[in-house]
């Protein structure tokens, strides 16, 4: 039996086990075999990686064969992105018409992913749930554009991983946090979403509800990302949906280099319907970020899991010690590595159960604990470690002051140390 007259069923079958350069080429070959790639074959396209996908198109165009992919979908060639400088464009602009409404998640670890690539994502993709597009070129004027488009389709996000964006601000973690982009009252909003060209779609202007006489014309649209970027930070309300707004469960802002992330963005977070699904932050690297800040995530965030906190030089022995205790039934992994400030006494706490947590002791749900680097350590945080009834692993490397004789007492009571 010939594979194009196999049942749709059959085909599609047959498909999931085709890597994604055989499946590309598949694609090309004829509208028959496109259709089985498109057509109810949602298990073909939920995990998209944008990177790979741009190297096998760009590996097709050299082939030959993406002019004959372009022309049998319909797609004039000449008016499609230009494929020798922008290859991830060019395998968005052909496959997300056909397969967008299947992603569920996506990833772009690609330098080259940038604004324009997040608008077609945000329009073609109703289904997204997933977002990994760390160390892209994205800024926040885009970044604030999609999550416009997805709030005006009522889609939410359950992870969103923004490490090493380097234009990631405090304005986008408020419109994360908040779960849409709420400007000022008493000043039209442009809701909509950018076209393939970067251009903003026809949108609605959401005028004031106060009575008064009619209200003067709309003013011209103006390019999405100008008018989105110079929005101020506090023009941004919090969501009145708060138990059902937000669902992200992983959000990760951590930065290598240079973080423009301050105190206020973790303070939006804890204010918001965010803090009520949260369960796994990063905030690696990001040196800006304070005491207060740590505390009022530890309070409000009822269902952190997991916390990177390395590198973040400014946090000291509280931050830790309200970590452990309001979050003791919770928090299962904590990284504080390269946080100088922290001493032996983050980790002292009352060896009886804490006031209005029944019968649980100060972090009695801590698995990982990871303290590389932290040079105030002496052997005597080993006596508190020992406290933790569920701790298993500890990472204590470059700790000058802890000695070995310290990690082998730990290892001696069935707690990996290194």
């Amino acid at each position: 039996m010939l594979l194009d007259t196999m049942p749709l069923e059959m085909q599609q079958a047959v498909y999931t086990y085709l890597p994604l350069r055989d499946r590309l080429s598949v694609w090309a070959t004829c509208r028959r075999m496109r259709a089985a790639l498109t057509v109810g074959a949602s298990r073909l396209w939920q995990t998209v990686n944008v990177h790979h996908l741009a190297r096998q198109v760009a590996r097709l165009g050299r082939s030959g064969r993406t002019a004959g992919a372009h022309a049998a979908a319909g797609v004039d060639q000449h008016a499609a992105t230009p494929r020798r400088t922008d290859p991830a464009g060019d395998a968005l602009y052909m496959l997300l018409p056909h397969i967008g409404h299947y992603i569920v998640t996506c990833t772009a670890g690609d330098c080259l992913f940038g604004d324009r690539h997040l608008a077609m994502l945000a329009r073609f993709s109703p289904r997204l749930a997933s977002l990994d597009i760390r160390g892209t070129t994205v800024t926040h004027h885009g970044l604030i554009a999609f999550l416009q488009t997805l709030h005006a389709r009522n889609q939410t996000l359950h992870t969103v991983l923004l490490g090493n964006v380097s234009d990631l601000t405090d304005a986008v973690v408020q419109a994360i946090a908040n779960g849409c982009y709420q400007g000022q009252a008493a000043e039209p909003r442009l809701t909509g979403h950018m076209d393939v060209a970067g251009k903003p779609q026809p949108a609605a202007i959401l005028q004031s509800s106060a009575a008064g006489p009619p209200p003067p014309p709309p003013p011209p649209l103006r390019r999405q990302p100008q008018s989105v970027g110079h929005v101020r930070p506090e023009s941004f309300k919090p969501c009145a949906a708060k138990s059902t707004c937000s669902g992200i469960r992983s959000l990760d802002l951590s930065h290598t280099t240079y973080s423009k992330l301050t105190s206020a963005s973790l303070h939006t977070i804890a204010r918001s319907c965010l803090s009520l699904s949260l369960t796994h932050l990063s905030i690696r690297g990001c040196h800006a970020i304070t005491n207060d800040s740590i505390q009022a995530i530890a309070r409000s965030c009822t269902r952190l899991e997991s916390l990177d906190c390395s590198g973040v030089h400014l946090i000291t022995d509280e931050s830790v010690q309200t970590l452990l205790a309001e979050r003791c039934t919770t928090l299962t992994t904590l990284n504080v590595s390269y946080c100088w400030r922290l001493s032996d006494a983050a980790f002292e706490g009352p060896a009886v159960p804490l006031a209005g947590h029944g019968n649980s002791a100060q972090g009695t749900s801590l698995v990982i604990l990871h303290l590389d680097a932290c040079l105030r350590l002496s052997d005597a945080v080993v006596a508190h470690l020992l406290r933790l009834p569920r701790l298993g692993r500890v990472t204590m490397s470059d700790c000058a002051s802890v000695s070995e004789a310290a990690k082998q007492q730990l290892r001696h009571h069935g707690i990996s140390s290194a």
